[in-house]
């Protein structure tokens, strides 16, 4: 789990990189799988934010979290 963790971290920090970068908005969906048939569906939209109206100093992050059964039986 640490491993995936890791990987999100730096995935994340990527994402926000390009949006002080490009000042555009951002949304990226990604999936963390805890065990074989549960998921999370984690939806990111990134704004941009400036102080000064003319560069960006931060941005701020809003989420969503799902809990999927991703697990099909079939009959």
């Amino acid at each position: 789990m640490k491993l995936h963790v890791s990987r999100i971290t730096a995935r994340l920090r990527c994402v926000f990189k390009t949006v002080a970068e490009t000042e555009e908005f951002l949304a990226a969906t990604f999936e963390l799988r805890v065990g074989q048939c549960l998921g999370q569906l984690i939806e990111i939209l990134i704004a941009p934010l400036s102080s000064n109206g003319r560069h960006v100093d931060t941005s701020r992050p809003e989420a969503q979290v799902r809990r999927e059964q991703t697990c099909r039986s079939y009959v």
